[in-house]
């Protein structure tokens, strides 16, 4: 899979959130752009992914945001020292997913200016991942195929949705062997995951549930899904 660089409107631009020549209409010739680009779009980051939006609290959820805000700020102890970060809930659209994409866009942005052009992180849609690995069986997926050779050595990834669905015996020995040689080498993960502690541990089983729990700090969200309350 091989990705390419666009020049983008300036004003539209994705990265002007963090990009310290706001409207100065050389992305064309910006190191620094080109570079985050590479990055962003080898971490499988797709539309609004790309961008970093502000998050407002509920009251509920002010230590949760600000215990995060503590690992953006230090996130590249974070990812160096191999650290992990489960983002639990049993409410949907409280901002679990936007969280772990602003931890990964820190990090690239944090590395950009010494990065080769590898993949550094890697966001992972466990639905649409699952989807392509059982595509891959019968015919060669392009999108499994490069997040699977992508995996063990990214320095950060993103599980978005861990445990959607029950696992099938191959799902599950595929996932503890990936997240097992990780975590033994020091590589960091972030998941997300709609559930409970204890539903966590049902649907992944004993010994991923406890590498995943174990291995992580793990920050529980409480508030109300904001997607549901926008659509009002």
């Amino acid at each position: 899979m091989e990705f390419t660089y666009n020049s983008k409107d300036k004003e539209n631009c994705w990265y002007k959130e963090i990009c310290d020549k706001k409207y100065c209409g050389e992305c064309d010739f910006c190191v620094r752009h080109y570079k985050m680009d590479f990055l962003v779009n080898s971490a499988m980051l797709e539309g609004k992914q790309r961008y970093s939006v502000p998050l407002k609290p509920e009251a509920v959820d002010k230590d949760a945001f600000l215990f995060l805000r503590g690992i953006k700020e230090g996130i590249n102890d974070f990812v160096k020292e191999g650290k992990n970060l489960l983002i639990y809930s049993v409410n949907t659209g409280n901002g679990k997913s936007s969280w772990a994409v602003k931890l990964l866009l820190s990090w690239f942005n944090s590395v950009w200016a010494k990065t080769d052009f590898t993949c550094r992180g890697l966001f992972v849609s466990m639905p649409k991942f699952v989807f392509a690995m059982k595509e891959n069986i019968s015919k060669p997926n392009e999108y499994f195929q490069y997040v699977n050779d992508n995996l063990v050595n990214a320095d950060l990834v993103v599980w978005d949705e861990i445990n959607f669905k029950e696992w099938t015996a191959y799902e599950l020995d595929y996932m503890l062997n990936i997240i097992s040689q990780r975590i033994s080498i020091g590589k960091s993960n972030i998941y997300t995951t709609n559930y409970g502690m204890d539903e966590i541990s049902k649907r992944l089983g004993t010994r991923l549930a406890s590498r995943i729990i174990g291995c992580s700090e793990c920050v529980e969200f409480k508030g109300k899904d904001r997607r549901a309350s926008d659509g009002k």
